[in-house]
């Protein structure tokens, strides 16, 4: 079901629009139930404050009220096997909006990691719903302070300009990249993405033929996939690996 909460329908470009809460469990949840209704006029569900927002893997995704964009968009139509390149997209299209909106350079670590000055400013998670990809988005915008295990590993905007910024104009450029770059070639969504790619000798755990290894990443080949350089030397390619 829905939160009880009754959003607040902003019409974002002409017939469509984005579903506003004050607070939600997961924008991911509610654009899950709202992309099964098949309504094209809803392109996305945004909130001030998550109780049980989530990154990859399950991981815990958490931000102070009124402190971070949190979006999930609905794009359709869609294929399943385009969701890793939906995350790539994503990527490039919040970095793209940090640059317009700020002034700041973003980078991106594989798979979808957005990094400002080598600290970790946005996250991303693709998950599909029928017909439907939902890309769902966490960017610390005006964050002034993260817990003590976090502090040397994330940032906000807010940090590393001083200032606040406007979460609206924020996701107004996130949008219109994001849309734009959804329909672009994959060949051209990744030739943006290795632009800005801050990959290359990061640590990444994997694994391999049932074993868990550890190596170097080299690069990003051209399906998206890791390729890292195990202890042993040799040269793997692979879809799921988490940055040690």
């Amino acid at each position: 079901m829905f939160e009880e909460a009754i959003p607040a329908r902003r019409e974002v470009e002409p017939g469509r629009f984005l579903l506003e809460y004050p607070s939600l469990t997961s924008t991911q949840d509610v654009a899950r139930q709202l992309a099964a209704q098949c309504d094209s006029s809803v392109i996305g569900v945004r909130t001030d404050f998550q109780s049980e927002g989530r990154g990859r893997r399950g991981a815990a995704w958490m931000a102070p009220p009124d402190s971070c964009l949190l979006i999930t968009y609905i794009l359709t139509p869609f294929h399943a096997r385009d969701a890793a390149q939906l995350s790539f997209a994503a990527g490039v299209a919040v970095a793209r909006a940090i640059r317009e909106v700020c002034g700041l350079d973003a980078n991106l670590k594989w798979p979808n990691d957005v990094l400002v000055n080598g600290r970790k400013a946005a996250g991303i998670l693709i998950e599909t719903a029928e017909n439907a990809a939902l890309a769902g988005m966490g960017l610390n915008v005006n964050v002034a302070a993260f817990p003590s295990d976090l502090e040397s590993s994330a940032t906000s905007l807010l940090l590393e300009t001083g200032r606040e910024w406007s979460i609206q104009e924020t996701e107004s450029s996130l949008r219109s990249h994001l849309f734009r770059l959804a329909t672009e070639p994959w060949s051209a969504v990744l030739s943006l993405w290795r632009e800005l790619d801050d990959t290359k000798g990061r640590h990444y755990r994997t694994v391999v033929d049932g074993g868990e290894c550890e190596g170097i990443a080299h690069s990003v080949n051209d399906d998206g996939a890791l390729v890292l350089q195990l202890t042993d030397g040799q040269m793997v390619a692979v879809l799921a690996a988490t940055s040690s």
